[in-house]
């Protein structure tokens, strides 16, 4: 009754959040296999990496994997309303140093393939968010105001 009177629909409202996931992963595995076989012409790179199908022996992945971490830390601490001082640092810090050890062991064109998911996982949860926090302010406003 609540869900009626306040037009929310749980079903669409998750479906939103998975169709973006359908469509992401044929498309990310068919730019990574498509450039994983890419002949590169002899001194070339691809984001400087000479090779997808090695590990990245510069800091490109590594860069990468940072400036994941620090966007979701960001996320985290914006949506919790700036709890956790200080972004909470060490709260995921365990999974950055195992993500940059494992940079230097799987391919860098993997690497980019989950790093490139993670951050338009990252926007589709942010988009969410905002969006139930849009209908959350339009249901407050409909209820009557308490004296």
């Amino acid at each position: 009754a609540l869900h009626e009177k306040h037009n929310i629909k749980p079903l669409r409202d998750c479906a939103a959040g998975v169709i973006p996931i359908f469509v992401q992963i044929p498309v990310c595995i068919g730019i990574y296999s498509g450039l994983r076989y890419y002949p590169m012409p002899p001194d070339t790179s691809f984001l400087t990496l000479s090779s997808l199908t090695q590990a990245d022996a510069g800091w490109t992945i590594t860069a990468f994997i940072f400036l994941r971490f620090l966007c979701y830390r960001f996320l985290t601490w914006h949506r919790t309303n700036k709890v956790g001082g200080r972004f909470s640092w060490g709260a995921d810090t365990y999974i950055l140093i195992t993500a940059i050890i494992s940079a230097q062991v799987l391919s860098a064109g993997l690497w980019l393939y989950m790093l490139s998911s993670s951050f338009i996982g990252m926007m589709t949860g942010e988009w969410l968010w905002r969006t139930s926090k849009r209908k959350e302010r339009k249901i407050l406003q409909k209820l009557p105001q308490k004296s």
